[in-house]
């Protein structure tokens, strides 16, 4: 997991307390999660005995970073500094990040892609395969997320309508389906059945799958930091900027409220100077 231990580390008396703590975050967080406070912890003991360190030890080390690494460091030590209290091995000192406040992450712009940038990761998209397309296609004109995309079944699609399923199953919504989003589904659908078969699923991959053919596609057409979530943040901006109620996009999109909805909204050239324009 994370980091490799320097070597004058392994004999040191406070690495079975490490262990011990690497051991509980394997049960207790995310694998992913697990390994990133490992490696936050090392990079800030640098082969201290953590037992030794101080509330401004913490402090020095968290001002060097910037936000985002600032932030899950702390995290990391956070929980490193309260399972050791909790099991009795800071018995002569306090936990020094207890009265640190965790650090506040910046609320980031949504990034929307801009339609000429979405066409081109479609027309990537369709270079690779129908399937491919079809995904792209479908996270654009509907808003999916990506967990609703890997449970897509074809009795979704209700001809006009589709309807998206929540991943935990618990939740469903109807969308109108797009005239390009139709032709992407029917060209799949064709495959399928020239393959001689039309699986329940409409992709078949998980969610993990489906979110590197994205990446992928973006690489394809020269475009960087673009995942799945970009497209649902994109629709809904467009749908925005062409003048559409928020309340409709609030339901596509399938929000509890339209606070939600508007975190998903960039603010674009166009609408601010709409804005402008209307001193």
């Amino acid at each position: 997991m994370g980091l490799k231990l320097q070597a004058h580390w392994t004999d040191a008396p406070h690495m079975d307390d490490l262990h011990a703590w690497q051991a509980w975050l394997t049960v207790s967080v995310s694998a992913r999660t697990g390994e990133k406070y490992w490696d936050d912890a090392l990079r800030f003991l640098d082969g201290r005995d953590y037992r030794a360190l101080t509330e401004s030890d913490v402090l020095v080390y968290l001002g060097q970073l910037g936000p985002g690494a600032r932030y899950n460091a702390y995290h990391a030590l956070r929980s490193l500094y309260r399972w050791a209290d909790q099991r009795g091995h800071l018995p002569d000192s306090e936990d020094p990040t207890s009265a640190i406040p965790s650090p506040r992450l910046m609320r980031r712009e949504p990034r929307a892609l801009a339609r000429e940038d979405v066409e081109r990761l479609r027309a990537a998209a369709r270079v690779r395969d129908p399937m491919r397309a079809a995904l792209v296609d479908l996270l654009y004109f509907t808003g999916a997320r990506i967990g609703e995309a890997a449970i897509a079944e074809w009795r979704h699609d209700r001809g006009p309508e589709l309807v998206l399923v929540g991943a935990k199953g618990n939740a469903e919504r109807t969308v109108g389906i797009h005239a390009e989003l139709r032709a992407s589904l029917d060209a799949l659908r064709f495959l399928r059945l020239a393959e001689g078969t039309v699986p329940a699923s409409m992709f078949g991959r998980s969610k993990v799958r489906l979110y590197q053919w994205v990446k992928e596609a973006a690489a394809d057409a020269g475009l960087a930091d673009v995942h799945p979530h970009t497209l649902r943040a994109t629709m809904a901006t467009q749908l925005a900027d062409a003048g559409a109620n928020a309340k409709d996009i609030q339901r596509i999109l399938g929000h509890s409220s339209l606070a939600i909805t508007e975190r998903y909204i960039a603010s674009t050239a166009a609408s601010r100077a709409r804005t402008i324009a209307l001193l």
